[in-house]
């Protein structure tokens, strides 16, 4: 893996920033050779902004670029998945997702008052969905259809 760095230069060869990097997923590519896309969840500060526990990124891998999908005060994202494309991406968090992303039109938070585990699915940059809203209950190990129409998941409560 190699590091983007906030001004948009792709430097070759550097290592990336220490800290536990795990559960990757690659999208096939795209029809518009915009992917593949690899997603990751990380403990480490990839863009120098602070981020503490678990984010979620993406890195596109022609045309370099990585994107961060996540930037929790509190809570940690777990094994995100990309549909086919890019498009959509589905994981599971402890955190309040929603009130990170200025939720808007579906009254105020908290949505994860407890912090367990919701599930999350997101289209691009800008809409983002709470699948579920449990309480005392771990919803977990998400799955996404190619073309990002649905998704799956684990839910033993």
């Amino acid at each position: 893996m190699k590091r983007l760095f906030n001004d948009g230069v792709f430097v070759h060869g550097e290592v990336p920033p220490p800290g536990d990097y795990g559960e990757p997923h690659i999208s096939s590519a795209s029809n518009f050779a915009r992917g593949p896309y690899v997603v990751f969840s990380t403990d480490s500060d990839v863009w120098n902004n602070g981020s503490t526990g678990f984010e979620m990124f993406r890195y596109r891998v022609f045309h370099p670029r990585m994107t961060q999908y996540s930037g929790l005060f509190i809570g940690d994202v777990f094994k995100p998945q990309i549909s086919d494309g890019g498009g959509y991406l589905a994981f599971h968090s402890n955190g309040e997702i929603l009130n990170d992303r200025g939720a808007r039109h579906i009254g105020p938070g908290p949505f994860n008052a407890d912090f367990n585990s919701e599930i999350f699915e997101i289209k691009g940059r800008r809409k983002i969905w709470q699948i579920t809203e449990s309480a005392g209950c771990d919803n977990y190990d998400v799955s996404i259809q190619d073309h990002g129409g649905g998704i799956a998941f684990l839910s033993p409560g």
